[in-house]
């Protein structure tokens, strides 16, 4: 995902605020969206991009389907249940849902937007997670061990 300015002077709407039902049908709308389209994204409850920090993703509760049959009453029930979820989190200004692909298989995932590289690593781990995402760059970082990293470990 890029990341960008908005360049108009619209006025950002902070959906978080919104009755339940009217925030999950435009979240939904956009991660349908980002899957038939092929495109990455991640937002958050408020229906804005984070710009910095990592991405983390929790261990439970991916949606994965082939991007050819997605249902979009199942991506809606996926993205309800990450509201539900978020609801009873301590800091839902950081979470996030995201949207990945691997050739034809999409990945929606709740995650968490950590500041710090170090501790998204960590977090990631305790996650059992294979990568984080850094925002400012717009790269994954693979955290799965090299053949190098197994080989010292032997030793």
């Amino acid at each position: 995902m890029k990341n960008y300015k908005d360049s108009t002077k619209s006025e950002h709407v902070n959906v978080s605020k919104l009755p339940f039902h009217t925030r999950l049908e435009a979240v939904t709308g956009k991660v349908f969206d980002a899957i038939r389209t092929g495109k990455g994204l991640t937002i958050r409850n408020c229906l804005t991009s984070p710009i910095y920090g990592y991405i983390v993703a929790f261990q439970h509760g991916a949606y994965i389907s082939d991007r050819h049959e997605v249902d979009y009453k199942k991506v809606r029930e996926t993205v309800k249940e990450f509201f539900t979820d978020f609801e009873n989190m301590p800091t839902p200004e950081r979470l996030t849902i995201g949207v990945w692909h691997d050739g034809d298989t999409v990945y929606v995932e709740a995650g968490q937007v950590i500041g710090d590289k170090y501790l998204a690593v960590e977090t990631a781990k305790r996650e059992k997670q294979l990568a984080i995402y850094d925002l400012s760059t717009g790269n994954v970082i693979d955290l799965r061990p090299t053949t190098a990293d197994l080989l010292n470990k032997k030793q």
